[in-house]
Order: C-alpha cells, then structure tokens, then sequence
C-alpha cells in the first residue's frame, strides 16, 4: 500500500526466506526445495518464491535495491542512495538465519556472500530507466550446487531440481541489465 501511494519511506525488508523468530515455517518467500517445519521434505519445486523485486517496480518507486549483509559496501552505497530521494524506496536485504538455513551461525556472512556469487541473489538497483541494473556482477560464477550444498536446508535437492531451478534463474536474468 505505502508503495501504491508513493509514500515518502524507506521500507528494507529484511528478508531470511521464511518466517524464521515463530518456528520456521514456510512463507512466501520461502525459495523452492528448503526445508521447513512445516516442509520436512523441501518447499516444493514448482512453488517459485515470490519475486518481490519486480512486485514493488510495479508500483513505480523512487529507489528500489536488493543487498545483502555479507557485501556491507554495496549496502551502504544504496542505504545513502535511497536516503537522497524523495518518494517511496524500497530495499530487499538478504540475511541468513542459521537454525533456518541449518548452518553454523560462523558461516552466515559466508553462506550470504555464495548467494550473490551463485547469482540466485544478485545484487540490483533501478536506474533512472527504471530497468534494474546490476551493482555487483561475480568475476566467475560460483557454481549454484555449491550454494545449496552450503545448507543442510537444502539437503533434499536433486540434479533435476537443480536444473529447474537454473532455468528459472536464466529466465529471470533477461530481464536485468549488466
């Protein structure tokens, strides 16, 4: 609603992929074979979590960004960007939750950082076309297996679903600009 009015806000959305502080269980942003409580087996691959990115372009915002904690850098740089506009901004932050994401709470920054380097969270804003643009791109992709193997969460992934979920993402870059 804030954004459909243009408030004039800044909105992060911190976002560990479930409802993590009430038991663990799924939600809509939940990304596809994570375990949950109330998904034992892995959310179903067919479930895409929802794109909240394209969700709030929708509405036409003065900023809108994705970040992470493990690129401290690249969230400053958009935290002091937003806060120079005027009108709605909106900031998608990914941070893990270790007994969630079933890693050691050592490896969040680690496990976060594979995320934005498996590209399955790239690190975007809006330009002034209101296209998103990438403000980090990996010298080399880090394969996406090993963002998965990173957390036992993901312990019920199977080749084919790695595949799906690969295809998803290709189609999903098309619509970002480099």
């Amino acid at each position: 609603g804030a954004a459909e009015r243009k408030e004039d806000i800044m909105y992060i959305c911190y976002d560990n992929e479930a409802y993590m502080n009430t038991g663990i269980q799924q939600s809509s942003a939940t990304p596809p074979g994570a375990w949950t409580t109330t998904t034992p087996s892995g959310k179903d691959i067919k479930m895409e979590k929802k794109d909240i990115i394209t969700i709030i372009l929708a509405h036409n915002p003065a900023y809108v960004a994705t970040a992470t904690i493990a690129y401290p850098e690249d969230f400053y740089k958009k935290i002091n960007k937003a806060l120079k506009v005027s009108g709605f901004r909106f900031l998608h932050l990914l941070c893990a939750c270790p007994p969630g994401w079933k890693i050691d709470s050592q490896d969040a920054l680690k496990v976060c950082r594979y995320a934005v380097d498996s590209d399955i969270f790239p690190l975007l804003e809006s330009g002034d076309d209101r296209k998103l643009h990438r403000t980090f791109k990996p010298l080399e992709l880090l394969p996406l297996s090993e963002y998965f193997k990173s957390q036992k969460r993901f312990s019920n992934i199977t080749e084919i679903d790695l595949k799906e979920i690969e295809e998803h993402l290709q189609l999903r870059n098309l619509n970002i600009l480099d």
